[in-house]
């Protein structure tokens, strides 16, 4: 979010379901920091925040929903790379061009975000050490089931790609 908005981007939208998991909240917490940040407003109307149960796989349902909005934003950022790549295809089927009518960034690093067109900026979680440390975790809370519980936070990676 900083990113593209040190790089022009004025007006912002969140696409995701905020209640889905911690880690969407997480991520929408962080851009509404960074639009606090620059003094950017943030603009519910141009955002898709629809409950999970919506269809976020669907070209289509993502078409209705920019269609519904009263303009356009310069910029999406998307909790993850699958709702980013289905609503880079709905744009594209109006259209659109990416980057240049709407940026568009997702979150996770899938391998899908390196070859749809353009390639998506995505941030890349590194999922083989979570796998690994969440494995650890369940070890050690079956072998001592009163310890508390924890929370860890791993570093990730912006990679930027031709879709900002």
């Amino acid at each position: 979010t900083s990113h593209l908005i040190q790089n022009g981007a004025k007006k912002l939208g969140f696409v995701g379901d905020i209640n889905h998991c911690n880690s969407f909240h997480e991520r929408y917490m962080g851009f509404t920091r960074a639009l606090n940040k620059y003094g950017i407003s943030f603009e519910k109307e141009i955002c898709i925040l629809n409950d999970d149960s919506e269809a976020y796989g669907s070209i289509d349902w993502f078409i209705a929903q920019l269609q519904a909005m009263p303009y356009r934003p310069d910029a999406f950022i998307c909790a993850n790379d699958f709702i980013a790549i289905n609503l880079l295809m709905a744009v594209k089927k109006m259209n659109l061009c990416v980057p240049d009518d709407i940026k568009i960034a997702g979150f996770d690093g899938i391998l899908q975000s390196e070859v749809v067109e353009p390639p998506l900026t995505t941030i890349k979680i590194p999922g083989k050490e979570i796998g690994r440390m969440a494995a650890d975790m369940l070890m050690e809370r079956m072998a001592k089931p009163e310890k508390p519980f924890v929370r860890i936070y791993v570093n990730t990676t912006p990679i930027f790609r031709s879709s900002t």
